[in-house]
């Protein structure tokens, strides 16, 4: 039932997204978000194959720790300064500056606090996410990180300010992959060959 229920949201996520990005192709805007572009893809194609295939299912998991990695990345300087073509935040100050902005509904003195925390929370999942340590819990929570940043994005900035952000397919396409099997290329798939091999063994040997 909850599959049902994550692959229902992920169609959905990935329809308003698709549509938001070709209003953004042939419409005011003349430019195409890549990254959410190729998040639309991948997960569309999730949906197609029902999230049969492990590996793409594993190739998913390691692309939402990238994303995490990378806006981490992002806000300590390592992609460019503010200002260049593909940085959000160039800086630490600028992202606490933004933290502030989309939390408005919250005073200002928690920015900082509220950065820290998710700045450690983002690590945390980059890490477990590409190493694949129990991938079922830290997808699950990367879909709440997820959800809760969407929702501060709506409730300041408008529904469509977290689409350039491929926020709601993320959300939904973690939420997804956490009800199968995204162990492919993972340290937990490494573990689990290597134990039910052991144990097959030591049920040999007491035969």
């Amino acid at each position: 039932m909850e599959r049902r229920f994550a692959f229902i949201a992920l169609a959905i996520a990935v329809i308003v997204q698709s549509v938001w990005l070709v209003w953004m192709t042939v419409g005011v805007h003349q430019h195409v978000i890549v990254s959410t572009a190729l998040f639309d893809v991948l997960f569309v194609t999730l949906l197609f194959t029902g999230g049969r295939f492990r590996w793409l299912a594993g190739v998913l998991r390691i692309a939402i720790g990238v994303n995490f990695g990378l806006a981490v990345a992002d806000r300590f300087g390592l992609l460019g300064a503010y200002g260049s073509p593909g940085v959000s935040w160039g800086d630490w100050t600028h992202f606490v500056v933004y933290t502030h902005q989309v939390n408005a509904f919250l005073p200002a003195s928690l920015a900082p606090t509220l950065a820290v925390a998710a700045t450690i929370y983002e690590v945390v999942l980059a890490v477990a996410l590409l190493i694949g340590v129990r991938p079922r819990f830290f997808l699950i929570a990367s879909s709440i990180l997820l959800l809760l940043y969407g929702l501060a994005m709506t409730a300041t900035f408008g529904f469509a300010s977290q689409l350039a952000y491929a926020v709601i397919v993320l959300c939904a396409g973690a939420w997804a992959l956490a009800t199968g099997d995204a162990t492919f290329w993972s340290v937990e798939g490494v573990l689990t060959r290597r134990w039910g091999a052991r144990s097959r063994e030591d049920t040999a040997i007491r035969r």
